[in-house]
């Protein structure tokens, strides 16, 4: 199983004073931080496209789905800067800095908030059940553990921060092989059911990182699929990990490092579930 590499820290955009803005670009001056020079510029390249997603939502009826909103938009970063310069730069006892002026395309921002909208009103949100993997891998927490019950909590507090229903599921088995078309149609089935346009499940590994004489610390790896629920089908596949450490024991750190890797499992998952709900809109699939 592949286990990524370390993500680079960013902190909160830093949005300067120069702040230009025209009916097809805007100029911005932000800061960007992280682990190297190469995370400190995702990062303020990040915070550009974010300071003028921001300037449009909040003068629009999407405020309230302005996480929604914003995760769509920066995970396509890239496709919205024209120029963008690092003016000054530097590594210090917090990390890499850099600060820099970039150029965003606002009509495109502007043409993708309007389709986001559009989609919304006509098809509303996709509604989810949340489960853990029946059959985990043997590495992987029992369902019964804590850890499991975290990662679930997390991907579910994800998903309603963001607007969308997450249906309450009583426990799910099966008796076929996790992955197979017979559990796929199975859970496809159980959430259907349930009301529920996708299933989302999981399961969860951990790993000892260390510790202190007053502190704990532990890594969880978070293996997450959502399956269209009309149509069988697997949408995504994706990996969250998370580094926590606790002064109450290793149990408290895995429950901890589980949540978070949940949370980044479950953002890098909804991205791909919107474009497939854009395509398929209902259970038809």
């Amino acid at each position: 199983m592949r286990i990524p590499g370390r993500r680079s820290w960013c902190a909160v955009a830093l949005a300067l004073a120069a702040f230009a803005l025209s009916a097809t670009a805007a100029e911005v001056v932000v800061d960007g931080y992280g682990s190297d020079r190469a995370g400190a510029v995702s990062d303020a390249q990040r915070n550009a496209v974010a300071t003028v997603v921001g300037q449009y939502i909040e003068g629009s009826s999407l405020v309230a789905n302005f996480a929604l909103v914003s995760d769509r938009i920066l995970s396509s970063t890239q496709g919205y800067l024209t120029s963008f310069q690092v003016i000054e730069e530097g590594a210090g006892p917090a990390g890499y800095h850099v600060r820099a002026r970039a150029v965003v395309e606002t009509k495109s921002i502007r043409d993708d908030i309007n389709a986001i909208a559009v989609l919304r009103a006509s098809r509303g949100n996709p509604r989810f059940i949340v489960v853990p993997d029946p059959n985990p891998l043997s590495e992987a927490f029992r369902i019964s553990d804590p850890a499991v019950g975290e990662t679930q909590k997390g991907i579910i507090e994800y998903l309603s921060e963001r607007q969308f229903e997450v249906i309450q599921a009583p426990m799910y088995s099966a008796a076929v092989a996790t992955g197979s078309p017979g559990m796929l149609k199975d859970l496809s089935l159980f959430g259907a059911g349930l009301g529920a346009e996708y299933a989302v499940y999981f399961s969860v590994l951990g790993r000892e990182q260390g510790a202190g004489r007053t502190f704990k610390k532990a890594m969880a790896l978070v293996d997450l699929s959502v399956v269209h629920t009309g149509s069988y089908r697997i949408v995504a596949q994706v990996e969250g990990r998370a580094e926590a450490s606790d002064r109450a024991g290793m149990e408290f750190a895995y429950r901890k490092a589980a949540r978070s890797a949940a949370k980044e499992a479950a953002g890098k998952a909804l991205d791909l579930v919107l474009a497939d709900w854009s395509r398929a809109g209902s259970t038809a699939g």
